[in-house]
């Protein structure tokens, strides 16, 4: 009989690097079949070299230069070092200095850096210790969140005899440079770059999908269970990576497609409306594929090429530009370089000129075999209600509570009709999807903050899934289509 302890041991112990820690077993609810940890060892992304001379630098910005001469971290980042050199630690301890500049968290983060002989292929790799679930305060529920990450959002260490990342450098690598200045030599690697490569890995760029590549299956997540990176992930035709069965060659298919995307909104904003691609070529290369951004996409020299799977002689970045800082807010991290972009999906009567009512033309539709109601309640530009924002554990009940009574809107089955709304102006309104009239079972902009959008706006057109789970992602079981908006007459 084969045990949850053993499965967790076969499968992640070809990750170097890795300790298998968890404690006790707690059952998922509603499924009295599957047994979960209550946190699952990580896996380590590695960074691979090119014997290219590349010869680009991107040095670290003004904000962050101020930053780090006026000693201003918001993080606090311990490392355990094993087997270094003193000018490695150095360099690796000026690349900490960098990241405390990049992080917000109360708590500190813990990482083990080991100074080792890897094969030649590899300059290091990383990842986090393990990845927790359903903790305290957690935004997504039964989403695989990495260990630091976790920590920072729950507001304490929730392993606290545990490091939260886990790092490996390339000892055989005789041509390192430890240089800080950026200006790397074109017949060297610059650790610096190295070093905040790995540790983005560990701190929330990594997963726990796998590749079976003789039988070209794809596998995600653990006990059905996503990570928190993998619900952002789709491909470019806007399909959830979770809308392809678990363990099928269909899965497989996406992961070697060279065609997905990452589709979280701070992402998207920071790359021009555009959600930012990812490497996933084929064949699937281990350590490398998923969890980075397109190595073509974002070349050397490009500013958001810190996070590609590859690095060259001579390229030294060390930013990690807007779209890296972009993936990290949407799974979770507050990061100092980077704003909450404003909710598009509000209806934003701000700039109306006036604090009276405004009436609102729409036409709304529904090809759904659920009585959908949608109503609306205020927000701040992010969306926030009661202080709690998009993604924060008690944002639904902050909505049930603060529904408006009226209007609410219903257009029968198959069929099309214009309705009339009156709202104050001066205020920002979010649009509710009320699954079925009742009121438990809601589409609101915070499932699009835990990476899995039910409303979706396309200009002046507001569509609407109403389900939750094993969605056909029609968006068109409520459709609200904005024609015109006027001051309303007494």
């Amino acid at each position: 009989m084969t045990t949850l302890s053993n499965l967790l041991f076969d499968k992640l112990q070809k990750f170097q690097g890795n300790t298998l820690g968890y404690t006790e077993l707690k059952t998922i609810e509603g499924n009295t079949d599957i047994e979960i940890p209550d946190f699952l060892p990580g896996q380590s992304v590695s960074l691979q070299p090119e014997q290219t001379h590349i010869t680009t630098q991107v040095g670290i910005s003004a904000e962050t230069q101020s930053d780090l001469l006026n000693n201003d971290q918001s993080a606090t980042i311990n490392v355990t070092y094993n087997g270094f050199t003193p000018e490695a630690q150095a360099a690796f301890e000026y690349a900490v200095d960098i990241w405390e500049t990049w992080l917000i968290s109360d708590v500190p983060i813990e990482i083990t850096a080991a100074w080792v002989p890897l094969d030649i292929s590899i300059l290091a790799s990383a990842g986090p210790s393990d990845f927790m679930l359903n903790f305290q305060n957690a935004p997504a529920a039964n989403t695989w969140y990495p260990m630091a990450l976790a920590n920072r959002i729950a507001e304490i260490d929730l392993a606290p005899d545990t490091e939260d990342v886990i790092t490996q450098f390339n000892s055989n690598v005789s041509n390192w440079y430890f240089g800080t200045d950026a200006q790397t030599p074109e017949d060297q690697y610059d650790f610096v770059s190295v070093v905040l490569h790995e540790l983005g890995h560990g701190l929330g760029l990594s997963s726990l999908m796998e590749y079976d590549e003789s039988a070209k299956t794809g596998t995600w997540g653990f006990a059905g269970l996503p990570s928190i990176y993998t619900r952002y992930v789709a491909n470019g035709a806007g399909q959830s990576i979770l809308n392809f069965e678990n363990g099928s060659v269909n899965l497989g298919e996406q992961l070697t497609g060279e065609n997905l995307f990452f589709t979280g909104r701070n992402a998207i904003d920071a790359n021009n409306g555009l959600a930012p691609k990812l490497f996933a070529p084929s064949p699937w290369i281990l350590g490398s594929s998923y969890t980075h951004l397109d190595e073509e996409a974002y070349g050397a020299g490009d500013v958001n090429s810190l996070m590609t799977p590859f690095i060259g002689l001579g390229e030294a970045i060390h930013e990690p530009g807007a779209i890296v800082f972009g993936m990290l807010a949407d799974m979770g991290w507050t990061v100092t370089n980077s704003d909450t972009v404003p909710i598009p999906e509000l209806i934003d009567l701000t700039g109306t000129g006036t604090d009276g009512d405004i009436t609102l033309n729409f036409t709304l539709s529904r090809e759904a075999a659920f009585d959908n109601l949608l109503q609306f309640y205020i927000t701040d530009a992010n969306g926030a209600i009661a202080g709690i924002n998009p993604g924060e554990a008690g944002y639904e009940d902050a909505v049930r509570d603060n529904l408006l009574e009226m209007p609410q809107l219903f257009v029968e089955n198959l069929t099309t009709k214009e309705t009339i709304i009156t709202l104050e102006g001066g205020f920002y309104y979010a649009p509710v999807l009320v699954i079925d009239g009742n009121v438990h079972n809601l589409a609101t902009i915070d499932d699009a903050a835990l990476g899995s959008s039910k409303i979706k706006r396309e200009g002046d057109v507001w569509s609407f899934e109403d389900l939750l789970f094993n969605s056909d992602d029609d968006f068109n079981d409520l459709v609200l289509t904005f024609n015109a908006m006027e001051p309303a007459t007494v």
